[in-house]
């Protein structure tokens, strides 16, 4: 990329060169930008602005703009893993077959990622052999252990009411008692 032909638009070399490569030509246009701004700050510049304050104001805005751009590429380059993703590459290094630098090279994650992974891991394990969990029941469970539930209520109302009316029964005259 030369500086007569432009800066290309950040996001189509994206796609045509990969993130990093992507990376490394903005981090060499910004530094190209600010030895460009420090060589011609008595000069007139290609932008035509005359004045020092604007043209380092105009050189600010412009780094500014490629690295947003370059936080864009980022974001939109970010791999995420599912659940099942993570517990694989945590138990291929639980496992012990390769170092977990050679597994972090192959999966293309950082070995702190690995290790927050595996951190996470174990101690769900540990929560869940210990019983800290909590489960979350279905809808058909719920309503199961309503009506098992609702049965036992049902059953102490019958016999309060029968003993209501046999103590009533027993007095003869319809009086409750206060016992």
């Amino acid at each position: 990329m030369s500086r007569a032909g432009g800066i290309h638009d950040p996001l189509s070399l994206a796609e045509d060169l990969g993130a990093s490569a992507v990376m490394n030509v903005v981090r060499s246009v910004t530094r190209r930008q600010d030895s460009d701004s420090t060589a011609f700050l008595g000069k007139e510049t290609h932008s035509g602005v005359h004045d020092p304050k604007k043209r380092v104001e105009m050189m600010s805005h412009k780094k500014q703009s490629n690295e947003a751009a370059v936080r864009e590429i980022r974001r939109r380059t970010r791999r995420k893993f599912s659940p099942e993703e993570k517990i694989r590459i945590v138990l291929d290094g639980l496992r012990g077959e390769q170092s977990i630098s050679d597994l972090c090279r192959r999966e293309g994650i950082a070995s702190n990622l690995y290790y927050r992974w595996s951190k996470d891991f174990l101690e769900a394990g540990t929560k869940q052999l210990a019983g800290d969990t909590v489960r979350e029941a279905t809808s058909d469970e719920v309503k199961d252990l309503g009506s098992e539930n609702r049965e036992p209520k049902e059953v102490v109302a019958e016999i309060t009411l029968k003993n209501r009316i046999l103590k009533k029964s027993l007095t003869g005259h319809g009086e409750e008692d206060d016992t």
